[in-house]
Parts: structure tokens; C-alpha cells; sequence
């Protein structure tokens, strides 16, 4: 009588054929648990720069009309610059014509996440705001 020891070709071919079809079910959700989870993280930017925005407009009586006013006083601040390894890039953009100052005062303020590098792929949420009245959009993103 003659032992084998180890596996067969054709075993280890139907071992990696089961392999790559389990892969094939479960890749896509793991990319979209990392999407979600960037997401995340630009909504967590987003939110910074808002709660900035108010601690600005109590000591300015306007908000700043720009991300550098905020900057030296944002405790993230590597959510913030612009950084091309990050998911997303933040914007702000005001409604009004305005310069930060007690004369020409900024009363609205949107900020814009954009997605960048991969996160670029997530086309539900390319581009999420949040304004200073604390509306968010999309609402399906939030």
C-alpha cells in the first residue's frame, strides 16, 4: 500500500477556488466599512471646524472667513490642511461679502468636505456640507 503525504494539485486548486469566491462576497463590504469610516472622519473635520466657527463668532461677532483665521485654533489640525494623502480636502465658503471684521461682518458659512485620492470612488458622498445654521448634505451621508 502507498501513502500520500501532503495535498493533490486539484486539492489545492479547489482550496483557492473556494478562497477567491469567499474574497470575491467579502472585499466589497470591507471597501465599504473603510469609506464609512473616512467618512467618518470628514465629518468629524467638519464638525471641528463648526464648533471653531462659534467659539470665533463669540469672541469676533463674526465668523472667520477663512480656514486659516481657524487654524491656530483648531485642536485637530491635521484634519484640516491641505494634505494630499487625506480622504477628503475642506473648503468654506461664505454667502456674503465679508471680511472678518466688526464693519463687514460674516453672518453664514458653509464648509465643504470633498473626497480625494481613494475615497474619490465613494459617489454617495463625494462632497458632504455643513452650514451654520447646522445643515447637513446630503442627509443620506449624515
Amino acid at each position: 500500500m502507498h501513502h500520500h503525504h501532503g495535498f493533490s494539485l486539484i486539492e489545492l486548486l479547489i482550496i483557492l477556488a473556494i478562497i477567491a469566491v469567499l474574497a470575491s462576497f467579502t472585499y466589497p463590504s470591507y471597501i465599504k466599512q473603510v469609506q464609512k469610516t473616512k467618512r467618518l472622519e470628514a465629518k468629524t473635520a467638519l464638525y471641528i471646524v463648526a464648533q471653531q466657527q462659534e467659539e470665533y463668532f463669540l469672541q469676533n461677532s463674526s465668523y472667520a472667513a477663512n480656514l486659516a483665521l481657524l487654524r491656530n485654533t483648531i485642536q485637530s489640525p491635521s484634519l484640516v490642511q491641505e494634505n494630499s494623502k487625506l480622504s477628503y480636502q475642506l473648503s468654506m465658503s461664505l454667502s456674503n461679502s465679508c471680511n472678518s471684521t466688526k464693519t463687514q461682518p460674516c453672518t453664514e458659512y458653509t464648509v465643504t468636505a470633498t473626497a480625494q485620492n481613494s475615497q474619490s470612488t465613494d459617489d454617495e458622498c463625494k462632497t458632504m456640507t455643513l452650514n451654520h445654521l447646522g445643515e447637513q448634505q446630503p442627509l443620506s451621508c449624515w
